[in-house]
């Protein structure tokens, strides 16, 4: 079975499982609101089989280096939080580019339909 047959969903971390506003970020560890709906619908995913994998720009060198923290120590807040709030998880993304999966979601994404009736004036 190739990853792209496996059932693994790619989910983004802000936006999506937790609140996020550019108006109110104070930093790369502290984190929003989370979307209890959501991670409950993670939930029923991950009972029936399915591996979650997290990806975040918060483990961007830039981002997480501008405050002084290496990918280790932001690893390590990011799993902390995950788990401390029973959020399913099987793996933070740390690779190059997007992970291999068979579903990605991510507040900032848009269907092939939806961009080509898009104007490039967002």
């Amino acid at each position: 079975m190739t990853n792209t047959e496996e059932q693994i969903i790619a989910v983004d971390l802000d936006g999506t499982i937790i609140d996020f506003s550019w108006a109110t970020y104070a930093g790369v560890t502290t984190f929003g609101l989370v979307d209890e709906a959501f991670v409950e619908q993670l939930r029923q995913y991950h009972g029936a089989g399915w591996k979650i994998i997290i990806h975040t720009c918060r483990l961007t060198p830039r981002i997480y280096e501008a405050e002084g923290l290496s990918e280790a120590r932001m690893l390590d807040i990011l799993t902390r939080f995950l788990r401390e709030r029973h959020i399913p998880f099987h793996n933070i993304w740390t690779g190059v580019g997007k992970p291999v999966a068979r579903l990605y979601i991510d507040d900032r994404s848009m269907r092939p339909d939806e961009f080509k009736q898009r104007s490039p004036r967002l």
